[in-house]
């Protein structure tokens, strides 16, 4: 009776490890390939802070494998397939990030992970105890192994095995096309740029420690403002040195502007025009898909003829800017914008933002471009 008990207990305790495992995996999988190209974004600034950005190109690549096998790994965990195979697998996975993420947190070479795409975004230690639970679940996972069968045949099974990669690498290939099928950003459908600009009254403000080094008589010493000898007018001052304490609130966007190549800031006439406004990103002209570009001019003339305003906005210098567009006969002012906010507001190059009044009311891929000139 005993036996029977703990292996009832031994049953429960695997599957409920399974759960939380799969799904994780499951999900985080999922958020990354829906957006491959922000993920290989993230992997992009991983390789900036080892100095190794000559790998570059295989990120978009790497992005797309790695989250099909993260959702693979989910699947097969959850679900029971292939199941100790699948756990030796998730096993390698988080003895590679878990020592990983350790040293991301200590060092801080980037703001955050990434491994929730833009879904959920946290912190560097987060997602470190975050790991580390994961690499709990995983060993328990594969200590009850023996106690959690498939009742599948193996042909089935691998027939699964294989459905569940396919479909993560199809949901990538249609995203990187189309546009992700689900948009997590602050410029998704339906965001105000402007009042993703606010910072909210009574918002918490970044907290400072900030220390003065004065020099009187040959000696070096250290105030606060608080024991600053205000009344000693014989202190020469040295240096000044701040100390972020707390972060304080971030707008979701704080980056965003516009400005002509001659320098003119024009953010407020984009956000404020009350007719529709044409944003066509194309954040590096060197890498932009010109495939397109002919309809997207064409399309954008319809829309200037009904009073809609449009400008390309890039992140390349102006003289190659103006050289490409000549070059492509672009009949739309060319203004400049920050590169991360031009990957982040479109996942394609180039890509088409729609505002009204600010507010972005569609968005869409130069591969969309043709379907919508022939639906108007």
């Amino acid at each position: 009776m005993n036996t029977n008990r703990q292996k009832q207990s031994l049953q429960w305790l695997g599957l409920a490890c399974r759960i939380l495992f799969g799904a994780t995996f499951i999900f985080s999988g999922f958020v990354k390939a829906i957006d491959p190209l922000g993920f290989s974004y993230k992997m992009q600034d991983y390789l900036e802070a080892w100095n190794l950005t000559q790998l570059n190109d295989l990120t978009l690549f790497g992005a797309v494998c790695m989250s099909a096998v993260e959702f693979l790994i989910g699947c097969c965990v959850l679900f029971g397939l292939q199941l100790k195979l699948a756990a030796w697998g998730g096993l390698a996975f988080m003895a590679f990030y878990t020592p990983l993420t350790l040293w991301i947190a200590l060092t801080n070479p980037v703001s955050d992970c990434g491994c929730f795409g833009e879904a959920i975004i946290i912190t560097n230690w987060q997602t470190f105890w975050k790991n580390l639970a994961l690499l709990a679940l995983v060993i328990g996972i594969l200590l009850t192994t023996k106690y959690n069968r498939c009742r599948l045949s193996p042909l089935p099974t691998w027939l699964l095995v294989t459905t569940c990669f396919a479909i993560s690498v199809a949901i990538s290939c249609f995203c990187l096309k189309y546009l992700p099928i689900i948009d997590f950003r602050p410029y998704k459908i339906g965001a105000n740029i402007a009042e993703n600009m606010t910072i909210p009254e009574g918002a918490p403000q970044d907290k400072y420690k900030v220390t003065f080094t004065y020099e009187k008589n040959g000696v070096e010493q250290q105030f606060t403002l608080a024991d600053y000898p205000w009344q000693d007018t014989t202190w020469h001052f040295v240096d000044q040195q701040s100390v972020l304490l707390e972060k304080g609130y971030t707008p979701p966007i704080h980056d965003f502007s516009v400005t002509t190549m001659d320098d003119d800031d024009i953010t407020d006439e984009v956000l404020t025009y009350t007719g529709d406004t044409y944003l066509v990103v194309m954040y590096d002209l060197e890498k932009t898909d010109t495939t397109h570009l002919t309809d997207i001019i064409e399309l954008c003339q319809r829309a200037t003829a009904a009073n809609a305003h449009v400008y390309a906005l890039t992140a390349t210098y102006k003289d190659d800017a103006l050289r490409f567009a000549e070059q492509h006969r672009w009949p739309f002012p060319v203004c400049s914008t920050d590169p991360i906010q031009l990957k982040t507001m479109v996942r394609a190059n180039p890509g088409i933002v729609v505002l009204r009044n600010g507010t972005v009311i569609d968005k869409f891929s130069h591969n969309s471009v043709q379907k919508r000139l022939q639906q108007q």
